[in-house]
C-alpha cells in the first residue's frame, strides 16, 4: 500500500488454496539448506486470520475505508472443471491422494493440463494411471472446498472487525453455471466459449474482470453510500487467442 492512502481493496487469500489445488491437492516441499520450505501446502486457518486481521489492521490505520472480498470456489473454475472423465472415449485410471489406483468416477476433477498427459496414454490403465498431482479426487476436492469456506469465514469476521464491506465473490461465481446476461452478452466460466475467463482456466479475462469490478463498485455504493458508476462490461474484450 501507498504511505496515506485513503481508500483499498483487498482481495488476498486465493492463493493459500490455490497453488496446492492446481498441485493435485498434494502437498509438497523443497529442502534448501537443510531446512524444509513448502510450496504447495494450505495455510493453517488460525494463521490466515492472523495475517488477514493484521493486513487489515494496516489497511485501516489513518482512518482508510475499503472493501474486501471473500474466495470463489475455485473448484468450478475451468482449469478444475473443463476435463472430467466423461471428457473421453475410455477409462481413464488416477492415483488417488491416498495412493490408492482406480477408475476415476463422477467427481474426479481431472486439472486441464492433465488432459494432454492422458491423451499421451498416461491414465488409459491400472499400470499407467494419471498421477495424483495431476488429478484433484473427490476426496481431495471436499478437503480444498472445506479450505475455502473455513477462509471465507475467517475473512467476513476479520472484515466485520474493522468495519469493512465484503464482495461475496463465492456466491457470485456460484451463478457463473447459470450464465450472467450484461450488455447484451451471456457469460459463463466455461472453457473458451463460456466468455469470461483466460485461456489459463484459471484467471478472468478483461470482460470477467469488468463483471468482478462491478461487484466491489455494488459492494462500495452500498456500504458506503457513494454512487460510482458501473463498467460497460460489453465494451471489454472476451476471450484474446496468441496471434
Amino acid at each position: 500500500r501507498q504511505a496515506g492512502h485513503s481508500f483499498f481493496t483487498c482481495w488476498m487469500g486465493n492463493n493459500d488454496v490455490l497453488g496446492i489445488a492446481t498441485n493435485g491437492g498434494v502437498e509438497e516441499s523443497i529442502n534448501f539448506l537443510g531446512l524444509d520450505i513448502a510450496i504447495y501446502q494450505f495455510t493453517d486457518i488460525s494463521e490466515f486470520r492472523e495475517k488477514y486481521d493484521s493486513l487489515l489492521a494496516s489497511l485501516t490505520s489513518g482512518g482508510a475505508k475499503g472493501v474486501c472480498a471473500t474466495l470463489p470456489n475455485i473448484m468450478s473454475i475451468p482449469y478444475f472443471s473443463t476435463i472430467t472423465p466423461s471428457y473421453f472415449d475410455k477409462d481413464v485410471w488416477i492415483e488417488t491422494g491416498t495412493g490408492n489406483i482406480r477408475k476415476a468416477i463422477d467427481g474426479d476433477l481431472l486439472l486441464l493440463s492433465t488432459k494432454s498427459v492422458i491423451e499421451d496414454l498416461n491414465g488409459t490403465s491400472s499400470t499407467n494411471p494419471a498421477p495424483n498431482t495431476g488429478v484433484i479426487d473427490v476426496a481431495e476436492a471436499a478437503e480444498i472446498s472445506s479450505y475455502v469456506i473455513a477462509y471465507n469465514e475467517q475473512i467476513k469476521a476479520s472484515a466485520e472487525k474493522y468495519n469493512v464491506p465484503v464482495v461475496d465473490m463465492y456466491s457470485f461465481f456460484e451463478s457463473f453455471p447459470d450464465g450472467i446476461t450484461v450488455d447484451g452478452v451471456t457469460l459463463t466460466q466455461k472453457y473458451i466459449e463460456g466468455g469470461a475467463m483466460s485461456l489459463d482456466g484459471i484467471h478472468p479475462n478483461p470482460r470477467g474482470h469488468a463483471l468482478i469490478a462491478n461487484e466491489f463498485i455494488k459492494a462500495i455504493n452500498n456500504h458506503y453510500f457513494s454512487t460510482i458508476p458501473l463498467v460497460s462490461v460489453g465494451e471489454y474484450p472476451g476471450i484474446m487467442f496468441p496471434n
